[in-house]
């Protein structure tokens, strides 16, 4: 097939001219068996459009194919912010994945795993606010709290907001004092702060709750991360450790 690549002219223009002779033939006869559709059409196209660098066009083509599809289709918005992000448009994406859910919540639609889809764009657009309101009202809608503030504390780190992820990971430690990960990560976003004694002291006491469990082989990433960080103050302990 085709690779899809930014910069891959063959793709752009035989897929142009895939959509071309569909649009002639009034959407009846496909020219291939990559074009099953109207929708399957304007994705292609939508595509195309975003490698050739038009934006505008390639939003415009995309915007059909949600609504060919199914609008209210989360995966599908996911989707499209994928196809626009890998042609170099990703603010595009995010205007786009924000109109569908700013419209999906005036339709009075609800749920946490909507609230966290949305917090997660929001998140990279930059809407701070809006995203703690979303996140606590994902967690409040959740069944399993556990697993809804491990949630939107991971949803805020990934996108570098630790000292905003610390609510959560406080929170969870209340209702899951035994959960020696999310300890790991409150000591990474502590160090990350500047506050290596007070990492320091949560990293030794997750490993005096947790004697004869090797959390270098468990939580590798955090525990070695929080080390690092914090290696002033424990270097000493680390060296015991190993």
């Amino acid at each position: 097939g085709i690779v899809y690549s930014s910069g891959n002219a063959e793709f752009v223009t035989t897929t142009l001219e895939w959509c071309g002779a569909y649009e002639a033939a009034g959407y009846d006869q496909a020219p291939t068996y990559r074009i099953g559709n109207k929708k399957d059409y304007s994705r292609l196209k939508g595509k195309a459009l975003s490698v050739a660098g038009k934006t505008e066009e390639a939003v415009a083509a995309l915007e059909i194919y949600l609504d060919a599809g199914n609008y209210g289709d989360q995966e599908r918005i996911d989707q499209v912010f994928s196809l626009l992000q890998q042609g170099g448009h990703k603010e595009a994406g995010l205007s786009l994945a924000v109109k569908f859910y700013k419209e999906k919540l005036a339709s009075g639609e609800t749920g946490a795993d909507l609230f966290f889809r949305y917090a997660s764009y929001l998140v990279q657009a930059g809407d701070q606010a809006q995203v703690k309101n979303l996140l606590d009202r994902a967690v409040y809608d959740s069944i399993e709290k556990k697993e809804a503030l491990n949630r939107a504390a991971s949803l805020l780190e990934k996108a570098d907001k630790r000292i905003a992820a610390l609510e959560y990971r406080n929170k969870l430690s209340d209702l899951a004092p035994e959960n020696a990960g999310n300890k790991l990560n409150i000591a990474l976003t502590l160090a990350a702060s500047g506050k290596n004694a007070e990492a320091a002291n949560k990293l030794l006491t997750v490993v005096n709750e947790n004697a004869g469990i090797n959390l270098v082989s468990q939580w590798q990433d955090e525990y070695l991360e929080v080390m690092a960080q914090a290696k002033d103050v424990a270097a000493t302990e680390l060296a015991r450790l190993q």
